[in-house]
């Protein structure tokens, strides 16, 4: 019972101090360890969230598809000293093209 009661209260903290789960819809998906990005918002949204959030500066990045950029005003991944990127992006032979950084 004890080991039982100790497992919980060690998976509680774990949960708690947890990165929290973004709603990704079909834009990119995520998990444990990093994100998959399907769209050209879904890869905005990621950067975004990495940019704002350090708990995902490790956190890979797979792209998924061609992704077009035009229109975008794009921010740098690790956008600052404060905010450096540490992943890996793995492009998957895709292209990311159009970008231009704000």
């Amino acid at each position: 019972m004890k080991k039982l009661l100790f497992i919980l209260v060690i998976l509680t903290i774990l949960i708690s101090v947890a990165p929290m789960a973004y709603a990704a819809g079909d834009d990119y998906s995520m998990q444990s360890n990093g994100f998959t990005v399907y769209t050209a918002d879904g890869l905005m949204d990621v950067a975004e969230m990495i940019n704002s959030n350090t708990a995902y500066s490790s956190y890979d990045i797979h792209i998924a598809n061609d992704i077009d950029m035009s229109g975008k005003t794009w921010v740098p991944i690790g956008k600052d000293a404060q905010h450096a990127y540490s992943g890996v992006i793995n492009g998957g032979g895709y292209t990311v093209s159009n970008l231009t950084s704000a």
